[in-house]
């Protein structure tokens, strides 16, 4: 089982906000410039960045919609669940990062510097702006670089935190020590999340393998580990998915965690 929240904060600051070492409860989220048909419809600030999504292609969009759609999943159980029933403290910043650890592989040029220039335009955000949905993927790549399963030189990324959030991060460790569980049964709840509009189909996708890979049965891959950004289960690129701009083919944006 996994621990529960009491009194805690929900999450850490806003990498946008170097000077701020923890938040003190829920952040507002502004209307900020919006990515994609979905990010719009949901009428709220993400990470997806037009620019990056261009340069990266689908990689990059579903790497921004996996962190979107859980931090959205994070925000509406804080709304509707009480104190003893909360999924454990900075639960998104664990399955953002096993994510990134099981779909982008470090010494891949590409995937590295993909990672990089999606933290740095978070990071880049102004100090004023509300922490936009998707903000705790900073947060996860720094945790993966200090766990020693992302390349150190990525902490010269963080040099402008005047705090490094450890010791919040170090409250992780109960979910580390049985992390492919303890995937699983975030994405569960993930999936159970009644959220609107519903998660990207990839992000539900990416979900799922978690919830598989922890009860043991793969999806596509033998090891049941998630496959790498823009493929199938086949392997095959599914570029033809998604337009440049990250649009599923029902024409609305990947705008949303995935």
């Amino acid at each position: 089982m996994l621990a529960r929240v009491n009194d805690r904060d929900p999450k850490p600051p806003a990498p946008s906000d170097p000077t701020t070492p923890a938040a003190t409860g829920p952040k507002p989220r502004a209307s900020l410039p919006l990515a994609t048909v979905r990010h719009e419809k949901l009428g709220l600030g993400t990470i997806m960045d037009r620019e990056l999504a261009a340069q990266h292609g689908v990689p990059y969009v579903h790497l921004a919609a996996f962190a979107i759609d859980t931090d959205r999943v994070r925000e509406r159980f804080e709304e509707v669940l009480v104190d003893e029933d909360q999924l454990p403290f900075g639960w998104e910043i664990f399955l953002t990062a096993q994510f990134l650890h099981l779909a982008f592989e470090h010494a891949h040029e590409g995937h590295r510097m993909l990672v990089e220039d999606a933290v740095q335009a978070v990071l880049d955000r102004p100090a004023t702006d509300a922490a936009p949905l998707g903000a705790q993927l900073p947060f996860a790549v720094y945790d993966l670089v200090r766990r020693g399963l992302w390349p150190e030189e990525a902490l010269s990324l963080f040099d402008q935190w005047r705090k490094k959030p450890d010791a919040s991060l170090d409250d992780l460790e109960p979910l580390w020590a049985d992390a492919l569980v303890a995937a699983g049964e975030l994405a569960h709840a993930c999936l159970q999340c009644d959220l609107e509009p519903p998660a990207a189909p990839p992000v539900q996708e990416a979900w799922g393998r978690f919830v598989l890979a922890a009860r043991g049965a793969g999806v596509g891959d033998d090891d049941g580990a998630a496959d790498a950004p823009g493929e199938d289960d086949d392997g095959e690129d599914d570029d033809d998915d998604h337009d440049d701009d990250g649009d599923d083919d029902d024409g609305e944006g990947d705008a949303d965690p995935a």
